[in-house]
């Protein structure tokens, strides 16, 4: 097919089509450039350098246990169908026992599994700015607990810190 004839099919096909006819028709004369084919690289490369975002997740477990969890983004969901389901593992697991308990007329002391519950606290970009963060969210929670433990025992450690200062200055 010479150039004018094709030429000619091109001209004839925007006149009635409104559109191009695709390339093969036209006898490759109007192949996708370079500029097009780089743009399909670049959007399927777009996905596989996509920036993934690590979550610092707040978790109380089936057992009902506080801990901070780093997660990352395309991870999230399937990380909170797994709590759901260790929960509904631990229901029938807890339901099944208490059934035996009682068939077999023995007291049963176990506690109920919780429903999990979770929250997103922050979101990074790095995976080790999430676990320094998380880290850290442990470290106050379990010092508050440890606080409120020894208030419901009637001891106070800032209490007991501040008597043994006043000793010290006492006996200089």
């Amino acid at each position: 097919m010479s150039t004018r004839s094709r030429l000619l099919l091109l001209v004839a096909a925007v006149i009635t089509c409104g559109f191009l006819l695709p390339a093969r028709a036209l006898g490759g004369a109007l192949t996708p450039g370079v500029h097009e084919t780089d743009r399909r690289r670049r959007d399927r490369d777009d996905d596989d350098r996509r920036i993934v975002r690590y979550y610092v997740c707040q978790v109380k477990s089936v057992d009902g246990m506080v801990t901070f969890e780093v997660v990352p983004q395309d991870e999230y969901n399937d990380w909170r169908k797994e709590l759901n389901e260790s929960f509904i593992d631990a229901a029938k697991e807890y339901v099944a026992a208490r059934r035996e308990a009682k068939k077999n007329n023995e007291e049963f002391n176990e506690k109920k599994p919780t429903k999990p519950a979770y929250r997103k606290m922050k979101s990074f970009k790095k995976e080790k700015d999430a676990q320094d963060y998380a880290d850290k969210l442990q470290e106050r929670w379990d010092a508050a607990l440890e606080r409120k433990r020894e208030k419901e025992e009637g001891v106070d450690l800032d209490k007991l810190k501040d008597d043994e200062k006043r000793d010290k200055k006492v006996m200089k």
